[in-house]
């Protein structure tokens, strides 16, 4: 079972240099597509958000997300970048439209895609 973080974990792990990730899931307009952020500590302890987006090229054999091909080769990522916790947050809530988001330790995203797979009844 994934395990979520709270807020606080949130900041304590990113102090620590870990990274955290929420799973968005399937892009609206392109069902191909899979999405996700992920947050870490950048420069002047400034928080960074990154957006990554890849191609759904997986099963329930092959789960690694971060192996799938990206959707424009020549820049696997955008990253964004805050002042604090808070203003990451607020962003990812509010950009993302997810008013409530589902933070991961590194690599959650991939229980995550799973559990989509499975609730769609893929294999």
């Amino acid at each position: 079972m994934t395990r979520y973080l709270t807020e606080q974990e949130i900041g304590t792990l990113l102090n620590l240099s870990k990274t955290i990730e929420v799973f968005f899931g399937r892009n609206k307009e392109d069902n191909e597509i899979i999405s996700w952020v992920d947050l870490q500590k950048g420069k002047n302890n400034r928080i960074q958000v990154n957006y990554y987006e890849v191609y759904d090229e997986g099963s329930l054999d092959w789960l690694d997300l971060y192996a799938f091909s990206f959707v424009d080769p020549d820049k696997y990522f955008e990253t964004e970048e805050f002042k604090n916790i808070e203003d990451a947050v607020k962003h990812i809530k509010e950009k993302y439209n997810m008013p409530e988001p589902k933070f991961l330790n590194r690599g959650g995203i991939q229980d995550e895609y799973e559990k989509l797979l499975i609730a769609e009844g893929r294999e």
